[in-house]
């Protein structure tokens, strides 16, 4: 631990030299750039985590479908979710692996601003709105107005994140989680509030984007499978669709029905008239043979 909390200190105190350089000296600032390059190195991870998310998300009336059925059995109804998630290629605890990465991460940052001794102490402060956020020393604690701003932070992340707000245990998740936090906040150095908020920003920011991201390529394969001429997840339209082609193929069987009974009377009357022109002679002959007969 100590040796990542060596890292983690030395690696804010080269950022707050590059703000020094810029003529923007705050160790402040550097633990905001700190925190963003951390976000962006877990990325992958965060990436994997909100895709296994999204894919829970997408299962779920799935796995609700099969609680209910095995209601009675809990041997059967496990058995059955695992297969569903082996079928569709998700891993449960893909969730809890960036957790498991961050949480180190935050005991070693704990430590390190906890301890935290700067180069250059008069900049180890936050200054913003007097008597709200004005901290003489990141190492002190933040107050109420940090664990505001950590509670507030953590609750949009939660929000954002969950999958299921209908889920009452999630929904509980909702409040305890903002909660929790609010309340270390109180006591969290400001530089770990200062991390926390801007971690927190972070992953709103990239969880919208990935939503974003999802409704732009589902629209997009919509419009493809659209111009193909193919029926795509829309269940009123598929009905209406099959409703329209019974009739007209109920309309067509019929218009060829009558068309059918319409060439048999045709034929029936060619066959008729053909009968009665042969007749017609032998009938003429049979008179002219009577005509005969009288006149002798």
């Amino acid at each position: 631990m100590s040796f990542l909390t060596n890292i983690i200190t030395s690696f804010i105190e080269w950022i707050f030299q590059g703000t020094l350089f810029l003529g923007i000296p705050s160790y402040a600032l550097a633990i905001v750039i700190f925190s963003i390059v951390l976000k962006m190195a877990l990325l992958p991870l965060m990436l994997g985590q909100m895709r296994s998310m999204k894919k829970m998300r997408d299962i779920q009336p799935k796995i609700d479908a099969i609680n209910e059925k095995y209601k009675a059995n809990i041997q059967r109804r496990q058995e059955e979710t695992v297969k569903l998630y082996q079928k569709e290629k998700i891993n449960p605890m893909a969730g809890c692996l960036p957790l498991l990465v961050q949480m180190p991460i935050l005991f070693a940052l704990f430590a390190a601003l906890r301890n935290f001794t700067p180069v250059m102490s008069e900049y180890y402060s936050l200054h913003l709105i007097p008597g709200v956020l004005w901290i003489d020393s990141l190492s002190d604690a933040g107050g109420m107005a940090m664990a505001l701003l950590v509670a507030a932070g953590t609750f949009i992340q939660q929000w954002v994140s969950t999958v299921d707000k209908s889920n009452s245990m999630q929904r509980n998740m909702l409040i305890i989680m903002p909660l929790m936090m609010g309340f270390w906040g109180r006591t969290f150095p400001t530089a770990l509030c200062l991390y926390w908020i801007t971690f927190s920003i972070m992953t709103v920011l990239q969880q919208v984007g990935m939503n974003w991201y999802d409704d732009h390529l589902k629209k997009k394969e919509s419009l493809e499978e659209d111009e193909k001429g193919e029926i795509i997840d829309v269940p009123k339209k598929k009905d209406y669709s099959q409703l329209n082609a019974a009739k007209k193929e109920a309309k067509k069987q019929k218009q060829l029905e009558q068309q059918q009974l319409q060439e048999q009377k045709a034929k029936e009357q060619k066959q008729l008239s053909s009968q009665n022109k042969k007749e017609k002679p032998q009938v003429q002959h049979n008179a002219k043979e009577r005509k005969l007969v009288i006149k002798k």
